[in-house]
C-alpha cells in the first residue's frame, strides 16, 4: 500500500509534507485523504459514535437517543448515560 506523504496542518490548515508538524504554526499535522470506501463497513456506528460524544459532530439530543436506542437495542439509554460509561470505563 502506498503511503501518503501530503499533509494537512489542524490548525491553518495548509498543507506541508513535514510528518512531525506545521513548519508555519506548529500545529498538528493529519492525513488529508479520506479512508477507502467499503460497503461492508463494520466500524461506521462505532466512528460515528465517536464523533457524536467527542463534541465533533453536532446533534440535538433527541436525536442522538433515538440514535442509541437503535444501537443499543429496546433498553434506552440516554446520551449522558452513555457518555458517562465511556469516561468511566476509559480512566480505568
Amino acid at each position: 500500500m502506498i503511503q501518503a506523504i501530503l499533509r494537512k496542518c489542524k490548525r491553518c490548515g495548509r498543507y506541508t509534507l513535514r510528518k512531525d508538524r506545521c513548519p508555519y504554526c506548529g500545529g498538528e499535522v493529519v492525513n488529508p485523504h479520506p479512508p477507502k470506501y467499503s460497503p461492508d463497513d463494520r466500524y461506521f456506528v462505532y466512528r460515528l459514535l465517536t464523533k457524536i460524544f467527542s463534541g465533533e459532530l453536532k446533534l440535538p439530543e433527541d436525536v442522538k437517543n433515538k440514535l442509541l436506542e437503535k444501537i443499543y437495542g429496546s433498553r434506552e439509554k440516554t446520551a449522558e448515560e452513555v457518555t458517562q460509561s465511556q469516561t468511566s470505563s476509559s480512566t480505568s
